[in-house]
């Protein structure tokens, strides 16, 4: 009988900080802007619909890669306030939306089904946007990062690195058989 071998979560720790420094380091020039600017603002979606979005600024005024982040939870705009702040300080861009029908945004939630187009309207809004280098990082866990995995996937030009935590590789799959191993998770 064959045992599976079962890795230590300390052997994954180092891999999963790896990834998140590679994406906190990249095209910053190191540089570390002191404060933030914040700004509130809705974007249109396709089909006019306008979402709730958060953004987190560095300081340094001028074109910065940009971190996407979107999520279904009511609070959880203020709820990542903390990674938006981090992620800006470190002198990325940071956009945190809420998804259709959910915390204030318009048109009516229904999981995973505009979450594609959605994401693509977004990231054609974030290349157009004074302080976007047009580079584009995905970040989330579960829902989040299943957002993130689709634009990943959508060939989407300004999509150059992702974070995804626990979102589902294989959405149909799961769906289907609720096969946990079609998750994704660092």
């Amino acid at each position: 009988m064959n045992e599976m071998k079962q890795r230590p979560l300390m052997q994954w720790l180092p891999k999963c900080g790896w990834l998140l420094a590679c994406l906190l380091l990249a095209g910053t020039g190191f540089s570390q802007p002191v404060g933030i600017r914040q700004e509130k603002t809705s974007v249109a979606m396709a089909d006019g619909v306008t979402l709730v979005t958060q953004l987190y600024l560095p300081a340094q005024e001028g074109k910065h890669p940009t971190i996407l982040i979107r999520t279904p939870y009511n609070n959880s705009a203020s709820d990542l306030s903390g990674y938006g702040k981090a992620f800006a300080e470190a002198g990325y861009s940071v956009v945190v939306q809420l998804v259709r029908g959910r915390g204030g945004s318009g048109g009516a939630f229904l999981p995973f089904a505009a979450e594609l187009s959605d994401g693509v309207a977004t990231l054609d809004w974030i290349v157009k946007q004074p302080w976007s280098s047009g580079k584009v990082g995905v970040w989330g866990p579960s829902y989040l990062g299943h957002c993130g995995l689709l634009l990943a996937g959508s060939g989407h030009p300004a999509v150059a690195a992702g974070v995804n935590i626990s979102g589902w590789a294989d959405l149909q799959t799961f769906l289907r058989t609720g096969d946990p191993f079609v998750w994704l998770t660092i």
